[in-house]
Parts: structure tokens; sequence; C-alpha cells
């Protein structure tokens, strides 16, 4: 399984829900926050999904993506992470000009 933190947020699913997990059964865990809210519709989900995906931290959610970290380690997840970041504003941009953005946070 992958986890997909933008899916689960979107999703409104329960933070509790992650105790259910087997951790060998996930075989990574890509990061994302988003910078609205909620989301009403699927199809609304389906282009912040696409094009407002932002780094960890600089979203909306960055209290519950912290708690979904806490947890993932409580329930013995080892494994590897990535960033999974869609966003139409950073295709704008030089890439070293969105790594300093990050570093510079």
């Amino acid at each position: 399984m992958i986890f997909d933190t933008f899916h689960f947020l979107a999703s409104q699913t329960a933070i509790d829900s992650i105790k259910e997990i087997d951790p060998d059964k996930i075989a990574l865990v890509q990061l994302a926050d988003f910078s609205t809210l909620e989301m009403r519709t699927p199809q609304e989900q389906r282009d912040a999904s696409i094009h407002m995906r932002v780094f960890s931290g600089d979203g909306e959610h960055s209290n519950e993506l912290s708690e979904i970290l806490r947890r993932l380690d409580r329930i013995g997840y080892r494994g590897n992470y990535s960033f999974l970041v869609f966003n139409d504003d950073y295709k704008q941009l030089f890439l070293h000009v969105v790594v300093i953005m990050q570093n510079a946070r």
C-alpha cells in the first residue's frame, strides 16, 4: 500500500483509523499538504490533487500531518517517505527557487 496523506486528509478519513493499518503492508508514505480546508466534490478533490498540493507545513493541515506521522510511528512504520507535490505555481518557477523556498523555512 502507498499511504498518500493528501488523499487521506482530503477524504476526511479519521486519523484514529491508522491504528488498524499493518505497517508491514505500507510500501511508501507520500507527504503532501494542500491549501484549502475542505473540498466539497470529487471534482474539487481531483483538481486539488493535481494542481494544488504543497509541501508539508505549507498548507492548511500541518497539525493533522504531524499527527499522522506520530501515529504511523506508533504503529511501527519505519519505511520510506517521499514528497508528492503537484502545484501549478511551483511549475512556473525554476527548480532551484522551489528548493530555496523550502530550505528557508
